[in-house]
């Protein structure tokens, strides 16, 4: 089992024994969401608890980067820790002029759909697991 240790906002560092499950990095290859991208991992602890970290980062200074960490005992739970979480939560919607409304909302609507593909490849990858075990 190796070592973690991650950060979390407005929480004290996390450190645990484990390994990482699932590890799934944003990216922005067509500028579509403005180099706002969330980073999704998945851990299970030597306890058998799992450890989902959802971190969204932002190019913007008005933007501040956050790290959720949320720890569950099924993986039907980080389905639901995942499915919960709010992409655009972050987005600073003053960075737009009064007549950007339709821009605030492609930008919106693009960073929902990459986070909601990471959602759709960490379920997959446990039903995968799920299947292969059987």
């Amino acid at each position: 089992m190796a070592s973690f240790t991650i950060e979390r906002t407005g929480l004290p560092v996390l450190q645990f024994n484990g390994e990482e499950l699932v590890d799934l990095a944003g990216c922005d290859p067509d500028g579509s969401t403005g180099g706002r991208v969330h980073d999704v991992s998945v851990y299970r602890t030597e306890d058998g608890e799992f450890i989902v970290e959802i971190s969204y980062r932002s190019p913007h200074s008005s933007e501040v980067s956050d790290d959720y960490v949320e720890a569950v005992e099924s993986t039907a739970e980080i389905e639901e820790i995942l499915s919960l979480y709010d992409p655009t939560e972050r987005m600073d919607r003053s960075l737009f002029g009064q007549h950007e409304s339709n821009r605030v909302q492609v930008i919106a609507d693009a960073l929902t759909r990459r986070y909601d593909q990471q959602v759709a490849r960490v379920i997959d990858s446990f039903e995968t697991a799920q299947t292969l075990e059987a």
